[in-house]
């Protein structure tokens, strides 16, 4: 649990990146705590990459319209399950999806556009070396944005 004390801090709001995967889970538990401790709100931020045509595969097809819309369609409802269940909580919380890429691009966006206290990522723990590697998104995160990035391992 977080101890709080009366220094002035303030975290007003957070800005989680939920990519569903095992570590979702870590991130918004972590967000709840941070949040009870500061009664800040929790913006969960969900980024959906484009689909692109590969090879021969032509994306303008209606089956293949209907395949994404369906995608995008399905994220957004786990997204917005994802918030209800925080809101359930007592927590005050809101969903955001984008599609495209870089993801911390439009991350570092979001957050600045909502005026993010800090941001909360998961990772693989992969450790520093891998991530240099391997470019992650927590990386070039923590690596492009003013705003305090909490990196939660699961």
């Amino acid at each position: 649990m977080i101890n709080v004390n009366n220094n002035g801090v303030e975290m007003k709001t957070i800005l989680l990146c939920i990519d569903f995967s095992d570590y979702t889970a870590a991130v918004i538990n972590k967000g709840i705590e941070i949040a009870q401790a500061f009664d800040s709100e929790l913006c969960l931020m969900h980024v959906t990459r484009p689909i692109i045509g590969v090879g021969d595969v032509d994306t303008t097809t209606e089956s293949v319209r209907l395949n994404v819309a369906e995608h995008f369609k399905e994220e957004h409802e786990k997204l917005q399950a994802l918030s209800a269940d925080v809101r359930d909580k007592g927590i005050s919380a809101r969903a955001v999806m984008v599609e495209g890429a870089p993801i911390a691009s439009l991350v570092k966006q979001e957050a600045e556009k909502i005026g993010a206290d800090l941001i909360i990522i998961g990772t693989k723990g992969h450790g520093r070396i891998a991530g240099l590697c391997l470019g992650s998104v927590s990386q070039k995160l923590l690596e492009s944005v003013s705003t305090p990035v909490l990196v939660v391992q699961n």
